[in-house]
């Protein structure tokens, strides 16, 4: 662990006898283009008192040895490496099942963020029991020219009914940007994370709004690239496939009956009150419906999932 300066708090000064505050958890695959940045602007953090885990999904680029370089000189960087390619939503969910912090935030290996990301979210989140995650507003970055753009679909949700806040949810996210927040660990531990297919991040995100509230900065700490090499939206059907998962039997066409079971299922598993469940149960199936009969499916335009 990095030696702190005397100026900060006494959460960020923690040694490291009482284990990472915060883990940071960093999928990537391929990702040598911008893996430097992502890696920088988390071992950056005003908040020092964090642990990076890297995991190389099998990676045939210069991603290993980016990663091994970082994690031979920072103590804070743990890097592991998959045998062989398990699709993005399983490398996202094992640097999740690694964390070991009080809080955990998801980094994509293509996007950066503001230094003070960390140290803002966690005095939100310390203060008011009630929030499970907080983030930044997001500015877009074109992947080829590295124009910055903002982003204004992002959301606070804090409404206090569990069915409420599901509610936004459904009808309002569109890019899942809130994915990239700081995260309470101990709620996360209780959802069944991202499910490997098209749209399972939202689902994962419908357990969490159930469980607390949303909470919106409106500072801009997510630098979100968008291009063909870091937005899955890109991707045609039989390469979203392979991304999600290479060893996958079926196709993509049967992803929104799968995300409306887990929609049910998540609304049957959440730990409210019998009301409030029965008004979840309402909104999944009236957004089954819904997506039935018009057949769109909320999925690649608001994954959180980069490549």
């Amino acid at each position: 662990m990095h030696a702190s300066s005397s100026s900060e708090s006494p959460i960020a000064r923690a040694g490291a006898a009482d284990g990472p505050f915060v883990s940071v958890g960093m999928p990537v695959f391929n990702g040598e283009l911008f893996l430097r940045g992502a890696i920088d602007s988390m071992l950056a953090q005003s908040h020092t008192n964090l642990e990076l885990i890297i995991s190389d999904n099998a990676s045939t680029d210069g991603t290993a040895a980016i990663a091994g370089e970082y994690a031979a000189r920072d103590p804070r960087v743990r890097y592991f490496r998959q045998a062989r390619n398990i699709g993005a939503p399983r490398n996202w969910n094992f640097v999740a099942t690694c964390a070991r912090g009080k809080y955990m935030k998801w980094a994509s290996a293509n996007d950066y963020c503001d230094t003070r990301m960390l140290a803002a979210c966690i005095e939100v989140l310390e203060s008011d029991p009630q929030v499970v995650l907080c983030y930044g507003t997001t500015r877009l970055v074109d992947e080829t020219t590295g124009a910055v753009h903002p982003y204004d679909g992002d959301l606070s949700i804090t409404d206090e009914q569990p069915s409420a806040r599901l509610s936004r949810l459904l009808a309002e996210m569109r890019l899942n940007n809130a994915i990239s927040g700081l995260i309470r660990t101990e709620v996360l531990r209780k959802t069944r994370l991202i499910r490997p297919y098209a749209g399972g991040d939202l689902v994962l995100m419908a357990e969490l709004s159930m469980a607390g509230m949303f909470v919106l900065l409106q500072d801009p700490f997510l630098f979100r690239r968008i291009g063909e090499h870091s937005f899955s939206g890109y991707l045609f059907d039989t390469e979203l496939r392979t991304f999600l998962d290479p060893q996958a039997k079926l196709g993509t066409d049967l992803d929104r009956l799968r995300m409306n079971i887990d929609y049910f299922a998540s609304a049957l598993r959440a730990s409210i009150s019998l009301g409030e469940k029965l008004r979840a149960l309402t909104l999944v199936a009236h957004s089954a419906y819904w997506s039935i009969r018009t057949k769109v499916v909320r999925t690649r335009h608001g994954s959180g999932v980069g490549r």
